[in-house]
């Protein structure tokens, strides 16, 4: 009897202390966060995130010596360190042939619609922007390279579970918390399911206000690469609205060619192993 309750003791111990990093970590990952949005003292990070100053300190020395972050020994204020972009190139390396094949067809695009241009993937629960060329229009929606919002709202992020089989749809969605992002965000897993089958029959997505008020997105998959891709026109919703034949036109002509130039990008490539 008192060998089970040491083996008991000794599991709760080892739960205590695996909730405990889960917890650091989260919080390690909460102060990057506050840091990306321009909260970069250590003493306006504590009072943001409700952490006192000595669990702050303590954080950002730790995610210092990781090269996470750096502090300026001028202003003492923090921003984020070499590992941190040295990660964010790793997913610009990991996808070269991608971004080289359809770059070119990105410019002629936003030339063309005079609207943003975006090249997305799948990241788990999440999609990301893995190139974009922002409008050069005054009024326009941009978001950034790397950017990951949720992977239910909005054009692109149908589109690219529009990819998936129909088990891999149900698993992952089945995974999903949703929250209403903006006003016209579906947040019922069974409607979003019609909508997945609707667009895998048209070939591509629209979306208004899903993601950001007032935005508009017009997105087409693009095929021939290892993994589901989604390319899409970006803009103010009052331009976009009228003109979603126009840019669906020159979407499928540009996804034509950057499938094209994927093909050939890895034939060249196998002949030259």
């Amino acid at each position: 009897m008192l060998l089970y309750k040491i083996e008991i003791s000794h599991i709760g111990i080892k739960r205590m202390v695996k909730q405990k990093y889960a917890n650091t970590i989260s919080k390690a990952a909460d102060i990057l966060k506050a840091i990306t949005k321009g909260i970069n003292q250590s003493s306006s990070i504590s009072a943001d995130l409700g952490l006192t100053r000595s669990t702050t300190h303590r954080l950002l020395k730790t995610l210092q010596a990781a090269e996470f972050v750096f502090q300026d020994p001028m202003t003492l204020r923090y921003g984020l360190g070499p590992f941190i972009h040295s990660l964010a190139d790793y997913s610009t390396s990991y996808h070269h042939h991608l971004i080289f094949c359809a770059l070119p067809e990105m410019e002629r695009l936003r030339s063309v619609t005079g609207e943003t241009i975006v090249i997305v993937i799948r990241a788990g629960h999440r999609r990301m922007y893995l190139e974009e060329l922002p409008s050069f229009q005054p009024l326009k929606y941009a978001a950034g390279k790397g950017y990951s919002p949720p992977i239910y709202a909005g054009a692109t992020g149908k589109v690219l579970l529009s990819q998936m089989s129909s088990s891999e749809l149900l698993h992952l969605l089945g995974a999903i918390s949703f929250e209403e992002v903006a006003p016209n965000t579906i947040t019922d897993r069974n409607l979003l399911l019609d909508e997945i089958e609707d667009i895998r029959r048209k070939g591509y997505a629209v979306s208004f206000s899903e993601l950001v008020v007032g935005a508009g997105s017009v997105s087409i998959p693009i095929k021939n690469y290892s993994q589901p891709v989604a390319m899409c026109v970006l803009g103010p919703e009052n331009r976009i609205a009228n003109r979603i034949d126009e840019i669906l036109t020159e979407l499928r002509a540009s996804a034509s060619a950057i499938e094209k130039a994927l093909v050939r990008d890895k034939s060249d490539r196998l002949r030259r192993k």
